[in-house]
């Protein structure tokens, strides 16, 4: 778990290219939600990194969409577990459950402290 892109340079930093794709989940923000007092309420937003070190020295156009590809499949199995637990409201992390599957947003990761992949935004 980080808190922002400062604390996720860290962790990247010491990772080796040979050490596959990585999933980091990220400290939620806080937003409000509501047009008066009546109905205002606090949203959390949480987010999930799934990056692979990147070597772009020896780097071909297809070398680079296949680890785009790569972390797809795997952020879109991140995504069908949290709908299944959704469904299924069964899961050994509860706040899986409580994440707004209306909300799930699939982003593009690009060289992020030399990582590439797909972020998976949410709403609790």
């Amino acid at each position: 778990m980080v808190v922002n892109e400062t604390h996720v340079g860290n962790i990247l930093s010491e990772v080796s290219q040979e050490e596959n794709a990585f999933l980091i989940g990220v400290l939620p923000t806080y937003d409000t939600d509501g047009e008066s007092s009546d109905n205002y309420r606090t949203v959390a937003y949480g987010q999930f990194l799934i990056v692979e070190k990147t070597d772009y020295s020896n780097l071909d156009q297809e070398q680079f969409l296949d680890v785009f590809q790569r972390t797809f499949k795997i952020t879109e199995q991140i995504r069908d577990l949290i709908i299944r637990y959704s469904a299924e409201k069964q899961c050994a992390f509860p706040f899986l459950m409580e994440i707004d599957i209306n909300s799930l947003k699939m982003d593009p990761v690009y060289k992020l402290y030399q990582c590439n992949g797909w972020s998976l935004e949410f709403a609790l």
